[in-house]
């Protein structure tokens, strides 16, 4: 009592027992003041905290402010087409100086990005681990139950993509997204699918250190990315959501261009930024051909633990670089061959090589009679002659004859494969159309793309079997056939019943995207892992026309904070 007479003393000084103050003074006050300021400041909160909510776009909608230009025409010619073929009509873009204040929203920004996936054994070979899930777990349950190492963020981003229809958007360019700061950043970071033997330190180096542009060139003096860093992308896979303002496409050449834009308006898809097997070039400027090529000495594989990624500088010393490359090739090679070696060229045997016209042959048949092709320790000769612009006479041709490693290309594929379909499948259950556009500009060394096109297309039945729901939701692969026609009947062979195959031409109808009612359309922008063409490239491929055209370059910006907080390691 003398402690509650000290305490009422102090509060009022004129009160003899602290029992009367509160039943005569406080509890008078409190009901007849306080409870009514307290309830009144908490409608007042509620009423603020709904109309930000209801001034915020509708999930998977954009928004468009009132007073937007609606008779501006976004002429804008955006691409699903073939990476390397040129654009040829240029997009009539309309006034540039527009604001683009519309809000083409992909969804709410401020969502915390979920705990990284556990990574997996990296000293397994990937021919062992080649899409094998978990053995406890029936497929069955996983496809149903949905697999609990997805990161959270990844279901919202896709969830809301229903390329089927378009929703409002004034900007018309890459530009004008950019310059539209909250249209920016209500941009989602994409989900980064990686394989295990890719460390985490590297994959974020690969995210933000592209130089701005790659075109026909590898790594130069002064670069930060290597050409066996870039190999290592291959096996680094970014999926996000993004709108695009026009559709375009390519059958041989560009057709249904002109005047295709969606006026005011974008189309939502999901952009898998693949990076392609790269046999662009050779010489010093080999990529992928370095990975899997044969030499004079055996290529012995070792796990290579990058904790610290050189330096810009030390990777100008030529020693360094060089020595540096060789530990990641060999750290690649591990990890895609069952032997951890490739063996020395007079250590091959002659039964042991194909031709490429006899590798296509025997791929095919094995994909037609669903037979198990046996690609351990075989090679195919691929031959011709090359060009180094940036390391030799530009004009110069240096012809070359390479043994090619089956086992690794195949490897590579089921790498890729798992891990788009891992990121992709599991968060999209309203269903999707799968687009393929096979490479021109980065099969230079083979020739074409018809060897690379059946060992993705043996990759994807090798995870359809082990692994089929990794394939749960896809409904549709449109193929690109234009140059290897036989591919929609051997794609058709390959992938679960359910599954439509298709040729790409017939997703448009008079000129347009014509996507089937609800589902998403996935489409790739087929670059390799050196420049962050995306972001700067002009319409000079489907890169650099799908950058152009859509918000693309805001959802892979290197700079973003949020880059790498969705990534998933397989």
């Amino acid at each position: 009592m003398s402690s509650t007479r000290s305490v009422s003393a102090q509060i009022g000084g004129v009160f003899e027992t602290s029992r009367e103050f509160v039943s005569q003074r406080v509890v008078p006050i409190i009901r007849d003041h306080v409870l009514p300021i307290v309830a009144l400041t908490g409608l007042f909160y509620g009423f603020l905290y709904l109309k930000d909510r209801n001034s915020q776009p509708v999930e998977g909608q954009a928004m468009v402010p009132k007073n937007a230009d609606a008779s501006q025409s976004a002429a804008a010619k955006a691409a699903v087409g073939d990476a390397s073929q040129p654009a040829v009509a240029k997009a009539a873009v309309g006034d540039a100086s527009q604001s683009a204040a519309a809000k083409a929203a992909v969804g709410d920004a401020s969502q915390p990005a979920v705990a990284k996936a556990a990574v997996g054994d990296a000293s397994q070979p990937a021919v062992a681990k080649a899409a094998v899930g978990d053995a406890s777990q029936s497929a069955a349950a996983k496809a149903a139950v949905g697999d609990a190492s997805q990161p959270a963020v990844a279901k919202a981003v896709f969830l809301e993509v229903n390329s089927s229809a378009l929703v409002p958007c004034s900007s018309v360019n890459r530009r004008e997204f950019l310059d539209a700061q909250q249209q920016r950043d209500e941009t989602r970071p994409p989900v980064i699918s990686r394989s295990s033997f890719v460390p985490e330190k590297m994959a974020e180096h690969l995210m933000r250190n592209k130089k701005d542009t790659a075109l026909t060139v590898k790594y130069k003096d002064g670069d930060a990315i290597t050409n066996m860093e870039a190999a290592l992308h291959t096996f680094v896979n970014p999926v996000g959501s993004i709108l695009m303002t026009g559709d375009y496409q390519w059958f041989g050449q560009a057709r249904g261009m002109e005047g295709q834009a969606h006026a005011n308006s974008a189309r939502p898809l999901i952009l898998s930024a693949l990076v392609l097997p790269d046999f662009e070039l050779g010489g010093e400027s080999e990529v992928m051909m370095a990975v899997s090529k044969a030499r004079d000495q055996a290529v012995q594989g070792e796990v290579f633990d990058v904790q610290n990624v050189p330096s810009k500088e030390e990777k100008n010393d030529p020693q360094q670089r060089k020595a540096y490359d060789e530990k990641l090739l060999q750290h690649m090679v591990y990890h895609l061959t069952e032997s951890h070696q490739i063996p020395a060229k007079d250590q091959i045997l002659p039964e042991n090589v194909m031709t490429k016209d006899q590798a296509e042959q025997y791929l095919t048949s094995c994909l037609k009679e669903g037979k198990d092709p046996d690609l351990k320790g075989k090679f195919v000769q691929i031959q011709g002659v090359y060009k180094d612009p940036y390391r030799n006479d530009p004009k110069k041709e240096v012809p070359f004859k390479e043994l090619v490693s089956l086992e690794i290309l195949v490897n590579v594929y089921m790498h890729q494969v798992r891990n788009e379909f891992k990121a992709i499948n599991p968060n999209a259950p309203q269903g999707y159309v799968y687009t393929i556009d096979p490479p021109q500009i980065f099969v230079g060394l083979i020739g074409d793309s018809r060897l690379l096109n059946r060992l993705q297309a043996l990759a994807i039945r090798s995870l359809v079997k082990s692994e089929p729901e990794l394939f749960s939701n896809l409904k549709m692969i449109a193929f690109n056939d234009y140059a290897d026609r036989e591919m929609v009947d051997l794609m058709g062979r390959v992938v679960p019943e359910n599954v439509e195959v298709r040729g790409k031409q017939t997703l448009y109808k008079n000129g347009l995207l014509d996507v089937p009612q609800g589902l998403a359309l996935v489409i790739h922008n087929n670059s390799d892992g050196l420049g962050q063409n995306i972001e700067n490239e002009g319409v000079s491929s489907l890169d650099g026309v799908i950058g152009n055209y859509s918000n693309a370059a805001c959802v892979l910006r290197r700079d973003r904070s949020d880059l790498l907080d969705n990534q998933l390691v397989n």
